[in-house]
């Protein structure tokens, strides 16, 4: 007996008192009669609508279809109070959702598996279900539990182990009136420390003792069964796993296969892994022919290595990366702090000379000369300060402006002759050729130094 919702099923039908309605009129345009939508048996929201009084006499109830073209009326949660007495007036009758109500029909658990009935507290549940019990209780003693969910504390008697509190879920294999029953009644607790505990009565024989499981942080003191936990899905703790498979760390020397741990799912250690994924830190011999270093990882040389870059020396570092055919070295030197890298092809037997990746230092080192050829220098910038004599030792001419400050005059003197007098805010320039020099009696504001 399904329980149906057909929209748009609709006849102007005769309703006369609190019978069954008999069907089969023309539907109401653009609907269907109830024959078309319902079988025998179908329970269905119905609506009888009389719009002749004032107002419009209504009623919602449960309609079943208990054989052809008839229709019964019984009462639905959510509906009319009452069946209403109608008075043999033409009526609206239809199938429409009842607001708050549809839920009134028997449940049937086959029914309820095969499809997908919704199903409220009300409609109860079928023996040997547990009954909802969303209210749960704290029991006084665990041999006489309710059926379902329960709370239990200290005081509760019969406890698993003195002192605990928690919940316990009580059921049995054939009905859920407990106790006093022929059938076998079960009992699983969950507790504080983090321990399971469960036990049974069978055939109402007596209550048997309590077995006890632990998770993370709680006791590990439960047998462990290597055959059982292989056979089935046991929780297991650590030390009992590694007690148990302690044997099989023996096993992990063999050859390791890149292609079989790709497909499947090999543990892979260390050795193992060696010549495919970098190492931890290793010290090389004193004298290590750095051409044979050709497996990833990371390395401190020690005195005299070979086939170095120049300055190679003990405590440098060296990074290699590998792909089996191809490697790549770059090592920086202790003592200089130089980073110099290569390339070597294994394949091939030959490998590219060490090249210095320079650092910001050196480069500035290295340019100084073009900047100081083709750029005007600051001279204050540089350091420069008055009553000084600064010698132009090189072989090339110094081209020096000096713009004075705005309040003091300024001696200029070049190769040890006062040649100018500089005043407030003017500026001058002044040549010194190669061996001659300039002596400022007074800091300018301002001076620039051109070597050409």
């Amino acid at each position: 007996m399904p329980y149906v919702e057909h929209f748009r099923v609709e006849e102007s039908l005769v309703v006369t008192g609190t019978g069954a309605v008999t069907t089969g009129a023309t539907p109401v345009a653009g609907s269907q009669t109830f024959a078309d939508a319902a079988a025998v048996g179908d329970t269905f929201p119905l609506w009888i609508v009389d719009t002749t009084t004032s107002p419009p006499t209504i009623e919602a109830s449960l309609g079943t279809y208990t054989a052809a073209n008839t229709v019964s009326r019984t009462l639905v949660p959510g509906g009319s109070p009452a069946l209403v007495t109608f008075a043999g007036n033409a009526c609206s009758v239809f199938i429409a959702r009842i607001p708050g109500g549809n839920s009134a029909q028997t449940l049937s658990v086959a029914a309820a598996t095969l499809g997908s009935h919704a199903v409220n507290l009300g409609q109860g549940h079928a023996a040997g279900f547990l009954p909802p019990n969303i209210n749960m209780v704290t029991i006084a003693d665990f041999n006489a539990a309710p059926a379902g969910y329960s709370f239990f504390n200290a005081a509760t008697l019969n406890l698993p182990v003195a002192g605990i509190k928690g919940s316990v879920l009580t059921w049995s294999d054939g009905t859920d009136v407990v106790p006093s029953i022929s059938y076998s009644i079960y009992q699983l607790v969950t507790s504080t420390g983090g321990r399971v505990y469960s036990r049974s009565n069978a055939n109402a024989g007596g209550w048997g003792g309590w077995t006890s499981y632990a998770f993370a942080g709680g006791d590990y003191s439960q047998v462990f069964h290597v055959a059982t936990a292989i056979a089935a899905t046991q929780a297991v703790p650590l030390a009992q796993a590694q007690a148990a498979f302690a044997a099989l760390a023996g096993l992990s020397t063999q050859r390791f296969y890149v292609a079989a741990a790709i497909v499947g799912g090999h543990a892979v250690n260390l050795t193992q892994a060696d010549g495919r994924y970098p190492k931890l830190v290793l010290s090389l011999p004193a004298a290590t022919d750095l051409n044979t270093v050709l497996t990833s990882g990371f390395y401190n040389t020690a005195a005299l290595p070979t086939n170095g870059p120049t300055g190679a020396d003990s405590y440098s570092q060296m990074i290699v990366s590998s792909n089996g055919g191809k490697v790549s070295q770059t090592i920086s030197l202790y003592l200089t702090g130089a980073v110099y890298h290569r390339t070597i092809d294994v394949s091939g037997g030959t490998s590219t000379p060490w090249e210095n990746l320079v650092n910001l230092a050196q480069a500035q080192a290295a340019f100084a000369p073009i900047a100081q050829n083709n750029a005007p220098v600051d001279r204050l910038a540089a350091g420069d300060v008055a009553l000084t004599t600064y010698t132009n030792s090189t072989a090339r001419t110094w081209v020096d402006s000096i713009t004075q400050n705005s309040s003091t005059l300024g001696v200029v003197t070049i190769s040890g002759v006062g040649v100018a007098t500089v005043a407030a805010g003017m500026f001058g320039s002044f040549t010194i050729p190669p061996g001659g020099s300039i002596y400022l009696a007074v800091l300018p504001a301002r001076w620039i130094r051109q070597i050409i």
